[in-house]
């Protein structure tokens, strides 16, 4: 999966993720590139982490997220919820 931000996004950003097969035939690894040029740059990037809206803090939170998920097939509290469609 590969995406690149446009050129009216705050932030520029882009990234790779790919899904790899691991040692065992149950084992999965994911590889991902992440690069962004924040607003403002250094000064920026360094404003985003005190805020807590570092870009590495949070993949690697939803990325924990996503793999409680996958293993245990229970998702999070705060996960949107499907809409019901309405019936015809």
């Amino acid at each position: 999966i590969a995406w690149r931000s446009e050129g009216s996004a705050l932030a520029r950003h882009s990234g790779v993720v790919k899904f790899l097969p691991g040692r065992d035939a149950d084992e999965t690894l994911v590889d991902m590139v992440l690069s962004y040029e924040p607003v403002a740059g250094r000064v920026g990037h360094v404003l985003a982490w005190l805020l807590g809206g570092d870009p590495k803090r949070r993949l690697e939170t939803e990325l924990t997220r996503l793999k409680r998920y996958v293993e245990t097939g229970v998702a999070p509290h705060d996960a949107a919820r499907r809409a019901r469609r309405p019936r015809i």
